[in-house]
């Protein structure tokens, strides 16, 4: 207490934190992004920010970003939307409209189910892609189209400049509100999709766009959704690149126009011939097939050149794999390759990472830019040259096929600069280099610094990524000249529909470049102009007057539009009416700023510096200096607690529970002796102290409530008042600990070892301590007699001869704790048979029927039946016994079988078996020579089984997977159809090329559950596949060649595929 007097006026002061920091606007900079709670003076991150004149500038930056990612800047190409898992098809729509003349194709073809005028477009007006709008094209407007107007659909997508408000938020809620306002995208609505049919309509639409929307991306909606594509699914792009052009090759072929009708197989068709020649007689046989692709092998090769190599080598027919020749009649030794007759214009290279294990192989490849295909060729080319230069790379990111990210590097014919197109972003390459794996994990061997790496040839690429490769042919001038007098038509509809979008969006745009002026040049509020005028004079000096405001008030002003209240500091007050020194509640301010504000809103009471309280620091200091004593003497108490105690010294008893818990006890205490609430103690002086009383004081707190306890209440025993019998409720300590603890708790009455024990609670002990001694005697005794019963071994069935007794589980449950833990637990009263019957006082089961997991009792033998009704009884008013019998394979029981109950047990049983969710089955596909080999197979099963005296049953089934099995997780509310989906996924075979059997019956029902059809968990089902007819003359190495010849099919084939 003499150290409190000695507290000074800075000191003071320094409790209450008028010398911290002042944290200014100008350190705003290297400040954190919150306020200091901890320092009066901090004055920053309040809410001023909504206020000030900066609020302009993320104003200016929300506008500018809304503007960046909605609208296209005019040297930038358009991006598409990934609407989940479809950047695949992205990539390849990005590739395909990069080609001129398949992209003329597109726009020349006409639905010939709509009347639609086609207007002509010459695309190289401005020598780029016009990103004006088509209602600004002059080429169109002066030709055959009027002007174009909106209608009362495209009025209402544009939001009026009203619409778009700053109201003081922050930066996020008004990109917010601006991104509400984006009209909505014509190429998504009912009414204008509702005429197309084909996939071409939906091609134009998407192209047009792409070359003449405002916008920064497009959505590509209307054509995934014509496909059936699932867009939480990703696919194969080298798939769904052959089976789209399939199904624009069929669509294109019905138009009259013979270039439109044949453009795919003019573009992307070349022709081959697999060539034979006989090693006896040089009998040559040539076999012409066409392609659209060229599927080259990258494992083992480090250059495409290579890869070109060994798809064109020639392959020895010898052995058992001999040529049937001709001339010779008779099998000959003969050498195979394959000659190049025709290149076409596009090149498509599909390179084949796919290792057939789900996993994609990551080797470098390098990759020309001008890939010269001449010495592939048999004869002298007649359609063109054969030189070709690259025109995209597609690039696929992640481990699998079927998993992982798409995008495409693309050369722009003019500038020859390569672009980006990754979904909705789209940027350019700085250089001509493409740097495919710079952003990747997979970049490291491609790094020059890499010892391991291979350097990259001038003129090459390479990459680990790279999926798919096109080139184009090089075209003379002449060539290029002649394309670019061709003119090209589009459908007026789509030519309206790109249009009204783009007028839609240039309103908005309008609107939003209007706005933002207008928010420039809005008059600031009264309530900002206070603000403005009052808070950069609310930063007070230490030597200058002030005053005390309560924090959440000046919150509240700063941070709501909406008038405040009057000024209130009674919350900030302490016990004594003075200001509390707890610094997260008040800020100090200046002395004119506090006279401004109390003018203007009122309130009090007001606070300066003659309200700090005395004695509040007072208060502070006793609780740091207690703190610091208690934690040194809890130190000591810790360290001789383990002591062993000498003879003749003296002890007292204390309290187990209440020695554990004395520091929290000693600070309950504390705060009753000074009769009044702590404020929370200051860091910064804790700080101090700390470094005085060093650095491993340890603060007295605990979440325990101990409010009702006293100390050594523990010691006591409730009834008698006496020291308490129970030994594990007190503890021996040494009289230098009693000394210490009786410093805290003055009140506390001395025990010295030798005192009296209460005698009645010590008849109650020993009588309880007799009572477990009897308890665990009997326990030890019944689990000698009932070892097995208790171990819950060798227990009698009905598979076994003989008779046996039934107990109820709960009772044996309750048994067995008691036996375990005699001393713990009750030890059971009587048994009850009635757990067992059922409302009827019958059986409830079938001993022969096994439901394992059901069972409520347990069997038990005759003798282990006598020695339990020897100690515990039958509970009186229901049977005196279950007995079951069994002999020559017959059960009698005693009570009789209910059958009701056994019936409804098996509905339920039967209705859980068929309901499941997320169980696997397994699906083998059928070998055509499994046939031969059954019956020897099921007999060596069963022969086997003889030897191990193995009894098989039919129900049971293994949960491992075999060898040529695939493993497929269901529910059964699923269907057939979904099924067999799953197992077109996995097999690649189609859902009408599968036939399913399960235990030899074909399943057919598409539309039945899997449930209704009897596929449970765990079961196997074969698969059997329709394979097309035997091919008349072999073939070797031949890459896939479409969809050629079965156009009437494809329609389907895609429908079934995609759709479902």
């Amino acid at each position: 207490e003499s150290t409190l007097d000695l507290i000074n006026q800075q000191q003071l002061e320094e409790v209450y934190g008028i010398h911290f920091d002042t944290c200014k606007i100008t350190d705003d900079k290297t400040h954190t992004k919150s306020n200091c709670h901890g320092n009066p003076n901090c004055l920053i991150h309040l809410g001023e920010a909504n206020w000030m004149p900066n609020v302009h500038d993320v104003e200016t930056s929300a506008y500018s970003e809304i503007l960046e990612n909605i609208v296209r800047q005019s040297d930038q190409f358009v991006g598409l939307r990934n609407l989940g898992a479809t950047c695949y098809v992205n990539s390849l729509l990005q590739v395909w409209f990069f080609i001129p003349k398949f992209r003329s194709a597109i726009y020349n073809y006409r639905n010939e189910l709509i009347a639609d005028e086609m207007i002509p477009i010459n695309f190289l007006t401005d020598n780029r892609f016009n990103l004006m709008g088509l209602q600004e094209n002059p080429t169109i407007e002066n030709r055959n189209c009027e002007k174009m107007t909106l209608d009362e659909a495209s009025n209402e997508a544009t939001k009026s400049p009203s619409a778009i408000k700053f109201s003081n938020k922050s930066k996020q809620s008004l990109l917010h509100t601006l991104y509400e306002n984006v009209p909505e995208f014509m190429g998504n609505r009912e009414r204008i999709l509702s005429a197309f049919a084909s996939i071409c309509d939906y091609l134009q639409l998407v192209f047009a766009f792409l070359q003449f929307t405002k916008r920064r991306y497009i959505d590509p909606s209307p054509l995934i959704s014509f496909l059936g594509l699932d867009t939480n699914q990703q696919q194969d792009v080298q798939e769904f690149c052959q089976l789209t052009m399939a199904l624009l090759e069929t669509t294109l072929s019905s138009q009259t126009d013979p270039k439109i009708r044949n453009s795919i197989q003019t573009l992307f068709q070349g022709e081959y011939s697999y060539v034979t020649k006989c090693s006896s007689c040089d009998f040559v046989s040539e076999r012409k097939a066409t392609f659209y692709e060229l599927d080259l092998t990258v494992a083992g090769h480090s250059t495409l050149e290579k890869s070109f190599d060994d798809f064109f080598k020639k392959e020895k027919l010898d052995g058992s794999n001999q040529y049937y020749c001709e001339i010779c009649q008779s099998k000959r030794d003969a050498s195979r390759h394959i000659g190049i007759d025709i290149f076409p214009p596009v090149l498509n290279i599909q390179l084949l990472r796919n290792t057939g294990q789900k996993k994609k192989l990551k080797s470098i490849l390098h990759f020309p830019e001008v890939l010269d295909m001449t010495k592939y060729l048999r004869h002298e080319s007649k359609n063109g040259s054969c030189i070709y230069d690259i025109k995209a790379v597609l690039i696929h990111r992640g481990a699998g096929t079927q998993s992982g990210h798409y995008f495409a590097h693309i050369k722009e014919d003019e500038s020859k600069s390569w672009h980006v197109f990754n979904d909705e972003t789209v940027h350019q390459l700085s250089g001509k280099k493409l740097l495919i794996d710079e952003d990747s994990v997979e970049s490291d061997d491609l790094n020059p610094s890499n010892k391991n790496s291979k350097p990259v040839k001038a003129g090459y690429h390479a990459s680990r990524s790279a999926y798919m490769l096109v080139y184009t042919r090089r075209y003379s001038e002449v060539e290029c000249n002649r394309d670019i007098q061709e003119e090209v038509f589009l459908p007026r509809s789509i030519v309206n529909i790109v249009s009204e979008d783009n007028l839609c969006l240039k309103r908005w745009i309008d609107a939003v470049e209007k706005q933002k002026q207008m928010n420039h040049m809005t008059v600031i509020s009264n309530k900002a102009q206070v603000i403005n005028r009052i808070y950069p004079s609310l930063f007070v000096d230490t030597d200058q007057s002030y005053e005390w405001i309560c924090t959440e008030w000046l919150l509240n002003w700063l941070r709501k539009e909406e008038s405040v209240s009057t000024i209130d500091n009674t919350s900030v007050l302490c016990d004594h009416k003075k200001l509390s020194p707890n610094l997260s509640m008040v800020k100090r301010i200046s002395q004119s700023s506090a006279d401004e504000l109390f003018t203007l809103f009122g309130g009090g009471p007001r606070l300066s510096k003659e309200d700090i309280c005395r004695q509040c620091v007072e208060n502070i200091c006793r609780k740091i200096q207690f703190d610091t004593k208690l934690n040194k003497d809890w130190k000591f108490i810790k360290s001789i607690g383990t002591e062993k105690f000498n003879a003749g010294d003296s002890s007292y008893w204390v309290g187990k529970e209440s020695l554990k818990n004395w520091r929290v006890l000693a600070t309950r205490e504390f705060k009753r002796n000074i009769r009044e609430p702590l404020s929370q103690a200051n860091t910064e002086i804790s700080d101090l102290v700390e470094e005085d009383t060093g650095s491993d004081v340890i603060t007295a707190t605990e979440t325990t409530n101990y409010d009702e306890f006293e100390f050594n209440q523990d010691l006591l025993c409730e009834e008698h008042g006496n020291i308490t019998a129970v030994e594990k409720n007190r503890q021996i300590v040494s009289e230098t600990v009693w000394l210490l603890l009786k410093n805290y708790f003055p009140k506390a009455t001395s025990y010295q070892v030798g005192s009296p024990i209460c005698h009645h609670c010590e008849e109650v002990v020993k009588a309880k301590v007799e009572s477990g001694e009897n308890s665990k005697a009997l326990a030890m005794n019944e689990k000698k007699f009932l070892t097995k019963l208790y171990c819950n071994k060798a227990r009698p069935s009905a598979t076994d001869e003989g008779e046996y007794f039934v107990l109820p589980l709960r009772f044996v449950k309750s048994w067995r704790n008691f036996i375990r833990q005699p001393l713990v637990n009750c030890r059971p009263q009587q048994i009850d048979l009635s757990d067992i019957l059922c409302e009827h006082n019958k059986l409830p089961f079938d001993p022969l029927m096994d439901f394992e997991h059901e069972k409520n009792y347990v069997n038990v033998t005759a003798e282990e039946w006598a020695d339990l009704i020897n100690h515990y009884g039958i509970r009186p008013g229901v049977c005196s016994q279950i007995k079951i019998s069994i002999k020559d394979k017959l059960c009698e029981c005693f009570p009789t079988c209910c059958q009701i109950c056994i019936d409804s047990l098996i509905e339920k049983k039967a209705l859980e078996v068929k309901t499941y969710s997320n169980a696997k089955i397994y699906i083998s596909k059928e070998d055509p020579d499994e046939d031969k080999n059954t019956d020897s197979f099921q007999e060596e099963i069963e022969k086997g089984s003889r030897k191990r005296n193995i009894m098989i049953s039919p129900l049971r089934r293994s949960k491992r997977c075999r060898r040529g099995e695939v493993a497929f997780k269901i529910s059964s509310d699923e269907t057939l159809r979904d099924l067999k989906l799953k197992v077109m996924t996995e097999f690649q075979v189609a859902p009408f090329d599968q036939h399913l059997s399960l235990n030899g019956c074909e399943l057919s029902d598409l539309n039945s559950t899997l449930g209704s059809l009897g596929i449970l968990p765990d079961c196997r089902l074969t698969l059997k596949i329709d394979l097309p007819g035997e091919i008349t003359e072999e073939v070797s190495r031949e890459p896939e060649a479409g969809f050629i010849g079965i156009s009437n099919l494809i329609g389907f084939y895609i429908a079934f595929i995609l759709v479902s």
